[in-house]
């Protein structure tokens, strides 16, 4: 046998052997419950490094990840105090694998289930969710570099949602007296105040029984502002309850 042949078959064997890893790989990582779950603690390391320190995602169980896609339940967003900021019953999505190699997160359809958003803004500070992702100084951690610069999702269908928002509220400045004390008499009569030593702080909730949403760029290498193209949308604003539908 030639040198030439010799080599072409020491080339065939390699390729040979690296396909055989790599399906290998593929099937431990996605039909066994050990692959799975060192394949999720991998991207969750990943991800909370991208949040610098400022919160953490957490994932229940990871029940399917294949190359049609991925379906988890119970994940949450939490902030340094481990206080639930987001929380999602169910997560359904497929991701295109070949827009990793250029380090691009490119899902292209993505269907959750059971959203429940808690925003809350002290009396001094951001809303907690803005703190979260681009607030405070960043602490170093296991990230994957460049990835997390270019996010974009083709398609998202959302149900059952529910935001619940907790924030200051005072009456305008030209309110003085008892004039002032009638408008927040009036205004506790149709939302939720509380009295605290600080000051007043108000509590409003958003229903959102069904979003449809496609072409969302969450974040691009050049940080241009985030976009999407809202196709159906339907949403309660609590006390007093007031419906808006568009579709």
């Amino acid at each position: 046998m030639s040198k030439g042949r010799r080599f072409g078959w020491a080339i065939a064997i390699l390729v040979g052997v690296a396909l055989v890893g790599t399906f290998t790989l593929y099937r431990v990582v996605t039909t066994t419950a050990w692959g799975r779950q060192k394949f999720i603690t991998w991207a969750l390391n990943s991800a909370n490094g991208t949040l610098g320190g400022r919160g953490s995602i957490t994932v229940g169980v990871l029940h399917e990840l294949n190359g049609d896609g991925i379906r988890a339940s119970d994940v949450s967003l939490l902030d340094t105090a481990g206080t639930v900021v987001l929380h999602v019953d169910e997560v359904r999505g497929s991701l295109s694998y070949g827009a990793l190699l250029n380090k691009m997160v490119h899902i292209t359809s993505l269907d959750v289930r059971g959203v429940q958003l808690n925003l809350k803004r002290d009396f001094a500070g951001p809303w907690n969710i803005a703190y979260i992702i681009n607030g405070g100084p960043v602490k170093p951690g296991p990230h994957m570099p460049g990835f997390g610069d270019d996010i974009r999702i083709d398609s998202i269908s959302l149900s059952d949602g529910k935001i619940a928002m907790r924030y200051p509220w005072a009456p305008n400045a030209m309110f003085q007296g008892k004039v002032r004390d009638s408008v927040i008499a009036v205004r506790k009569s149709l939302h939720e105040i509380v009295v605290l030593p600080q000051g007043l702080m108000e509590s409003r909730g958003i229903f959102l029984p069904r979003v449809v949403a496609r072409d969302v760029v969450v974040a691009t290498p050049l940080h241009t502002p985030s976009s999407l193209q809202l196709d159906t949308l339907g949403l309660t604003l609590s006390d007093p309850a007031i419906r808006v539908v568009q579709t």
